[in-house]
């Protein structure tokens, strides 16, 4: 017989890649990840890895049994965003590669003022949206509990990213009151500003009144006063400077064109 001394060795089977959760996160932040797969070894490294890029390590590596690795993963500001391997190696220097399983994503956005904050029921008004982080393609809109949003258009983002102009097109049957505004991102990110944006009524107009005149002491039982946006509870003033005032009484107003009073 004869034999060789420590002649053979008995390795420990190669890691095995088959996911990663989250599978993308943005740049700039850190994400606390869990990759799955098989024969993980105490001391397991994990990092992303890109050609060209420089490897994007997990730190606090946690190992459940050997199938799941849990850590956090700090994703520099400047990183690429695209698709990333998440690559495995094991103390004993055996490493498995999953293929493009996380994504690199650019940051959200973020919104924090619209200027004008408020417009005119039935006009176009020209904003400018501030925040950070808005692409080039965004869209903007107004949105509210039980209306339709209503689309921004003509929606420019500047060179830095943080601010838009766009113009909002109020139709003229727009609910009046508080709007959220709304910024999508073309990779998918969104934006509100709940309650940014307050849609008010126009102001009313007068074009006649009839009877247009009245003696010194009389009482006129009925005026009709025609214009337009006239609103429940509308008061009218007959007015002439110096100030002096004939107050009307009784007044109901009759759509939103014609008040009757006395």
């Amino acid at each position: 017989t004869a034999s060789l001394v420590d002649g053979f060795t008995v390795v420990a089977p190669a890691p095995t890649v088959g996911s990663i959760s989250p599978t993308s996160g943005a740049q700039g932040a850190t994400v606390s990840a869990t990759v799955i797969g098989t024969n993980f070894q105490t001391g397991v490294a994990v990092v992303l890895r890109r050609a060209g890029q420089t490897d994007i390590a997990m730190a606090g590596e946690s190992l459940t049994g050997d199938t799941t690795i849990s850590g956090g993963i700090a994703i520099p500001a400047g990183t690429v965003a695209a698709a990333w391997d998440v690559v495995v190696t094991n103390p004993d220097t055996q490493t498995a590669t999953g293929s493009s399983l996380f994504t690199v994503t650019l940051p959200g956005p973020t919104l924090t003022s619209i200027t004008p904050p408020s417009g005119i029921r039935g006009t176009s008004v020209s904003a400018t949206i501030a925040g950070a982080n808005f692409q080039a393609g965004a869209s903007a809109r107004l949105f509210r509990a039980g209306s339709a949003d209503i689309a921004m258009t003509s929606e420019v983002v500047n060179g830095a990213g943080d601010s838009i102009t766009a113009t909002i097109p109020l139709p003229s049957s727009a609910a009046l009151g508080a709007w959220s505004v709304a910024v999508d991102n073309p990779d998918g990110g969104t934006a509100s500003l709940v309650d940014g944006f307050t849609v008010v009524a126009p102001a009313p107009t007068v074009t006649s009144i009839t009877p247009f005149t009245g003696s010194q002491g009389a009482t006129i039982a009925t005026v009709t006063i025609v214009g337009t946006n006239f609103q429940a509870g509308a008061q009218a003033v007959l007015r002439r400077l110096p100030p002096l005032f004939i107050e009307f009484t009784g007044e109901s107003v009759t759509g939103d064109t014609t008040l009757t009073g006395s």
